[in-house]
């Protein structure tokens, strides 16, 4: 990759940008929660202001929203940038054994790709994606196997403030790595929540693992992949930057 890149995540809940360049990332990432509603105009304001002066000469993009697809499209080409898409123009390079493989996200194909080149020798994989929905993508080999779609963190948490008439909306912050019993109301969320997460994981991550044939290493991605870890022993990695990194890998590997 010998020119600067944009890459883009774009998801239910929030779309996410960063500037790559030959020798890695040149910027932070930028973040927006109300690009549902974005035109054209407002993508190219957005993404412009994410690549933050680096000169990108492509924009590489996955889109799980697909109304949003064409307007990028539009606001790149506004810009001067060749857009790319996943896995439309830049197909990932993994078998896909789901029954329906046009059903899988474009996040959880670049997810599962970026965590084989990240792990190469492990032979089965399990990706976490702690997203809008919390996902579990099975790989074993070069494969995506197929895996399991969860309710979220975040939407578990808005449902309970919104369907009750007495309980906050939960912070998803501990005070303590220690399950405790005796707590206020705003904890005892947090605990059910997190906790119940990482029961989650390691839960199903061991089932899952059977099927798979064997021991399987967990690695976890997404906005609360931090908070789950942090008391969840059965992942193994954290990977805040999975999706930008197999964005930009995926454009190396057609550039190269």
């Amino acid at each position: 990759m010998e020119k600067n890149i944009l890459v883009l995540d774009v998801g239910n809940t929030q779309a996410k940008a960063r500037p790559v360049g030959p020798d890695g990332f040149l910027g932070p990432e930028e973040r927006v929660s109300g690009h549902k509603a974005f035109d054209a105009e407002a993508w190219s304001g957005w993404l412009e202001r994410a690549a933050a002066g680096s000169g990108p000469a492509a924009l590489v993009f996955a889109s799980v929203v697909p109304p949003a697809d064409p307007l990028i499209r539009e606001a790149a080409a506004g810009l001067g940038w060749t857009a790319l898409a996943v896995p439309g123009d830049l197909p990932v390079p993994m078998e896909n054994r789901y029954q329906k493989p046009w059903e899988v996200g474009a996040d959880r194909l670049v997810g599962s790709y970026a965590a084989r080149r990240r792990f190469p020798g492990e032979e089965r994989l399990i990706v976490v994606d702690f997203g809008t929905a919390t996902t579990f993508d099975c790989i074993r080999g070069d494969a995506l196997l197929g895996g399991l779609i969860c309710p979220g963190l975040l939407s578990s948490a808005r449902s309970l403030h919104v369907e009750t008439a007495k309980l906050p909306l939960p912070t998803l912050e501990l005070s303590s790595d220690r399950l405790r019993i005796d707590v206020g109301t705003m904890e005892s969320l947090n605990q059910g929540l997190l906790f119940g997460a990482a029961a989650q994981v390691e839960g199903l991550a061991s089932r899952l693992a059977e099927v798979m044939g064997g021991p399987a290493f967990v690695a976890a991605t997404g906005g609360l992949a931090p908070s789950v870890a942090r008391v969840c022993p059965a992942i193994r990695a954290v990977l805040p930057d999975l999706m930008f990194e197999g964005l930009a890998a995926l454009y190396r590997r057609r550039a190269g």
